[in-house]
């Protein structure tokens, strides 16, 4: 009943988190909350309940009513933008894709690439906006449902074996990675590079892209990208009226507090398009740091737009940067992805993709991991 109504799943866990041992997880959209098995007394059911009908689920029980919405996706049944891929430039992307399977146990798989694998996009479960045939809330996996990020590694190398060398830079800090399991002497196997692991993991790929590790539970493990900027209101500006982004809370994967994961670093602020997709947290340039440099080695961050005939709706939300897109897109679905970038005041590029373009290429896994 719940799980149907409401877009609640129970996840079974045999785990110590925070020094507790749980034994039932509830996920709660609607509340965004997790709770442990003592949630299901009589006392906070009645909250529930109480809360559920101030949101006026209770009385139709069923979705609300969708007016636009990136796929079909109950999380994102009020969102027409998505902030879903992050792109990096590597010399050899099966390397980098092998390092972080191995370090999140199998579970961060390749969903699709090229012939030649010069183009790989992983995840940790099918990036399609709609719930696979077969899923069975509170039975399958979290990983089995749709609508996660993904990270796309591409390579120019050359028919002759030639292989070009990127730029790090120094404006991407880290993509934060919040997972359950991983193993550490797996990925350092397969040659991650560990710089710190007290509490939690940071690391660099073969191909240096660098990566925070903390082991805790989250809708969908790729939480964040953090760039340095270096005029924080500006660049706040940008990802607001530009990208039509909003000022969350900052997302974490444990108890706030906890000594296994770091807070939000000072004077940072936190953009993204709901608390149920990735976001960027944005880390001010204080004095004595290095000048910004974005370099090359980081391709671009991909916006999900809808562009379907009931987006006509509220076209006048989108920024006249991303309304031109789509406006050239509506002539020539072959624009190339340079004439579909929007550059940040600090040259970070974003990369606008029609969701009538991306529904193509997304990946759904038909039957669920038991």
């Amino acid at each position: 009943f719940c799980c149907d109504a409401f877009g609640w799943s129970f996840h079974t866990q045999g785990r110590n988190i925070n020094g507790r041992r749980l034994k039932s997880i509830l996920y709660c959209e609607s509340v965004s909350k997790v709770a442990d098995s003592n949630c299901f007394s009589r006392k906070n059911i009645g909250k529930k309940i109480a809360v559920l009908a101030s949101l006026s689920l209770f009385n139709t029980l069923q979705y609300p009513q969708i007016t636009h919405a990136i796929g079909s996706l109950f999380e994102f049944r009020s969102q027409n933008l998505v902030l879903q891929d992050v792109s990096f430039n590597v010399p050899t992307p099966t390397i980098d894709a092998e390092v972080l399977n191995a370090l999140f146990v199998n579970k961060c798989n390749t969903l699709r690439s090229s012939a030649g694998k010069e183009e790989i996009v992983i995840g940790f479960g099918p990036d399609a906006f709609a719930q696979p045939n077969g899923f069975m809330p509170g039975v399958s996996s979290f990983s089995m449902y749709g609508g996660h990020a993904t990270l796309t590694l591409k390579s120019n190398a050359l028919s002759d074996g030639t292989v070009e060398i990127y730029e790090k830079g120094n404006g991407l800090q880290y993509i934060k990675i919040g997972a359950e399991d991983i193993r550490l002497s797996k990925g350092i196997e397969k040659g991650a590079n560990i710089k710190y692991a007290y509490g939690w993991v940071d690391l660099d790929t073969p191909g240096n892209i660098p990566v925070e590790v903390v082991v805790g539970i989250t809708r969908d493990p790729i939480m964040i990208a953090c760039i340095r900027v270096s005029n924080l209101q500006q660049s706040i500006q940008f990802f607001t009226e530009t990208m039509g982004m909003s000022q969350l809370p900052f997302p974490l994967s444990r108890a706030p507090g906890s000594a296994f994961e770091p807070a939000m670093p000072k004077d940072a602020v936190y953009m993204g398009y709901s608390e149920s997709s990735m976001g960027v947290l944005l880390k001010p340039t204080i004095k004595g740091d290095p000048p910004l440099r974005v370099g090359s080695q980081l391709n671009g961050f991909t916006v999900i737009v809808d562009d379907s005939s009931k987006s006509g709706q509220v076209k006048g939300s989108y920024s006249a940067p991303i309304a031109s897109i789509l406006d050239r897109l509506s002539s020539d679905a072959k624009l190339d992805e340079a004439s579909r970038t929007i550059l940040s005041p600090d040259g970070y590029p974003f990369i606008i993709k029609p969701f009538s373009q991306f529904s193509q290429q997304s990946t759904t896994i038909l039957e669920p991991n038991l």
